[in-house]
């Protein structure tokens, strides 16, 4: 993914819906990146395939710390 950022960019010289609000004269931080279409596909799918999960089988990050606490001292005990 491609990034540019520019700190100071006068706030006048943006499209009118982007400077919607924003006084003349204010200089404004712009950040303009490409989108990837593949990576946003796959993040969807990742915040379905987690939202697929019942909930009776979710764990809380509590949980699955313990959890891997208790497996990590068995191993040091053996």
């Amino acid at each position: 993914m491609n990034k540019v950022v520019i700190r100071q960019y006068p706030a006048e010289k943006l499209p009118a819906d982007l400077r919607a609000g924003i006084p003349d004269g204010t200089m404004v931080k712009v950040t303009l990146e490409t989108a990837d279409a593949d990576r946003d596909a796959q993040q969807g799918g990742l915040r379905e395939l987690f939202a697929s999960v019942p909930n009776d089988l979710r764990k809380s990050a509590e949980d699955i710390e313990r959890e891997s606490r208790m497996q990590r001292d068995s191993w040091s005990s053996n």
